[in-house]
């Protein structure tokens, strides 16, 4: 089971765009919704892995990334909706 698949795949479709998107604000846009979006399937992989622990010391560690990668994607909502994206215009 290739936990890592969505990742790669949003990743190289993120990336895609990324290159062909212009310097500017559309990029920046385009930047911060690949973030969110590469956050939140970041914590999707987090909670497989944590229903799939069976180490302590194992479980303890994917905790503390899920509260990064949760820190980190707030982060980035809100760096999202200062350059305008998913707010109502």
């Amino acid at each position: 089971n290739d936990l890592l698949a969505p990742l790669r795949s949003g990743h190289q479709k993120w990336m895609e765009t990324l290159r062909t998107t212009a310097a500017g604000p559309q990029f920046d846009r385009a930047f911060m919704a690949a973030q969110v979006e590469h956050h939140q399937g970041a914590l999707q992989m987090l909670d497989g892995l944590l229903s799939a622990a069976g180490d302590a010391a194992l479980t303890e560690r994917l905790r503390k990334m899920q509260g990064d990668v949760r820190g980190h994607l707030n982060r980035a909502q809100t760096l999202r909706q200062r350059v305008g994206v998913g707010v109502a215009q």
